[in-house]
């Protein structure tokens, strides 16, 4: 299967994967997460197996940490290359994160997706660990922009300016996920200790500005359980996709052209046909634009 760039999808978690084979949806694709299929055979492979006959993949991978200073495990990028040669996905992708660290000597593993110093010291350390990627995996990634909770210091490049010089150094294309910009937007006026106004869809246009349209190469769209006051609101996949996210993406679309586009629900999940009729929505704002 091939995707256009007016591809739509939805992360198929395992609450649903019954569904997805017994009825199949008109949808585009499906997006699998890597690590949940590294064991050897089992019934989750085989239900991929039958899925893979009726949409095309995307397997989205979260543990390569390839902004970490010390190169990706070679175990784990073998792990994802024998579920890509396995699965041939149209779309493969991770993130723009660290998740290793050397503390007193000592490697420790995070756990977690931590965001790097936007500058050319991690620009280069990034670079030569998604090339080492893509030579393993033979073939393409795709690098997401993170949601962020702290500020690092050091920055000489914004986020964007410095995942267009990734892209270009690297020929990797970007995972847009417009839901981790609006979250990032709130979360620096709390961190600054200032109110937030209100999501601003303009100045979510300009931060990406550094970015050309040929770079981008799949869009995550989410919504986010709403913050408590003054809190930094977590980016959770546990509600329905924002009124917010629609308006970004629907601009984005405006200025950059469609591109295969993604529902992402992990928690909280509501029924198959819900996620369905928000792909299919997602659809409907791109005949809209495009006509």
């Amino acid at each position: 299967m091939t995707l256009s760039p007016q591809s739509v999808g939805v992360g198929l978690r395992h609450e649903h994967y019954y569904d997805a084979i017994d009825t199949p949806a008109d949808i585009d694709f499906v997006e699998v997460h890597a690590e949940n299929l590294f064991m050897q055979g089992g019934i989750v492979k085989d239900i991929m197996h039958k899925a893979r006959h009726h949409y095309a993949l995307s397997i989205h991978a979260t543990s390569l940490g390839l902004g970490s200073v010390t190169a990706p495990s070679d175990h784990v990028l073998e792990q994802l290359k024998q579920l890509a040669d396995e699965f041939s996905p149209e779309l493969l992708s991770d993130h723009a994160c660290f998740n290793r660290a050397y503390v007193h000597g000592k490697q420790i593993h995070t756990g977690d997706l931590l965001p790097l110093r936007y500058n050319t010291e991690s620009l280069d350390i990034l670079a030569r660990h998604v090339d080492k990627a893509q030579v393993t995996l033979q073939r393409p990634l795709l690098i997401e922009n993170l949601s962020i909770y702290i500020e690092q210091p050091s920055n000489s490049l914004s986020e964007f300016a410095f995942l267009a010089r990734l892209s270009e150094k690297t020929g990797c294309k970007l995972l847009l996920d417009l839901n981790n910009i609006l979250v990032n937007q709130y979360n620096r006026f709390i961190m600054a200790g200032e109110p937030f106004p209100a999501f601003d869809i303009t100045m979510a246009l300009d931060e990406i500005a550094p970015i050309k349209a040929d770079m981008i190469g799949e869009i995550h769209l989410a919504g986010t359980t709403p913050a408590a006051p003054a809190k930094l609101m977590i980016d959770d996949h546990a509600r329905t996709v924002s009124d917010s996210c629609w308006a970004l993406y629907q601009a984005v679309i405006e200025a950059y052209g469609p591109a295969p586009t993604l529902i992402e629900w992990d928690q909280n999940l509501p029924a198959w046909e819900t996620l369905v009729s928000l792909a299919q929505h997602a659809k409907s704002i791109q005949q809209q634009v495009l006509i």
